[in-house]
């Protein structure tokens, strides 16, 4: 129920699937054995590719994901944060031809801030800004090359709260080729009427 409850606090509900996962302490299982490994990357990818061949893709990818929350002093849940790598990147890397292992690796490089959210009464105090700073160094430290996510366009405030924590902003409907730092044929970019925001590891 926690996690139901901060994450709706985005405005939209969240997949049944991450749900599930929340609430079975399933969510993030794996990004934790790869801090722990000595070759993260080699960890993940290998979890990565044996639940897929099993036929649990979404499993894995729910195994790969984050939710980050803030509790105030009477530990009542304020503020929350979803990270999750893009199954719909490694449909599209298939589509365009890739290799089906090397378009699931999509998932070990990419990762989509998907919800970012902290209660009107909690605003201004910089909690947003330490779950987005998390979320990123959570993942860069693991190896992941880019953090992006997408926002409304009429949310014109939002460019400067992403552009102040690292972030390039696109205007609206614009993308990004994904092909030379991450050898994908594909552009990444957000769907009609909003922004992608995007930061690459450094």
């Amino acid at each position: 129920m926690v996690a139901r409850e901060l994450l709706v606090m985005s405005g939209e509900l969240p997949e049944e699937d991450n749900l599930a996962a929340i609430e079975a302490a399933e969510i993030g299982n794996n990004l934790f054995k790869g801090l722990a490994a000595r070759d993260p990357f080699e960890t993940l990818a290998l979890a990565l590719t044996t639940e897929a061949a099993a036929g649990n893709l979404v499993g894995a990818l729910v195994k790969l994901s984050v939710v980050l929350v803030v509790v105030d002093r009477d530990r009542n849940l304020v503020g929350a944060a979803e990270a999750v790598p893009p199954g719909s990147i490694i449909a599209k890397a298939t589509e365009a031809g890739v290799d089906r292992t090397h378009a699931l690796l999509a998932a070990l490089v990419l990762v989509k801030v998907r919800r970012l959210a902290v209660l009107p009464d909690h605003r201004g105090r910089g909690l947003a800004t330490a779950l987005l700073r998390c979320c990123t160094r959570l993942y860069f430290q693991l190896g992941y090359q880019l953090a992006y996510g997408q926002f409304d366009a009429d949310s014109a405030h939002l460019t400067d709260f992403y552009g102040a924590n690292g972030f390039e902003v696109l205007p609206s409907e614009q993308a990004i080729s994904l092909e030379a730092r991450l050898t994908l044929p594909i552009h990444l970019g957000a769907n009609r009427g909003e922004h992608l925001f995007y930061q690459w590891a450094r």
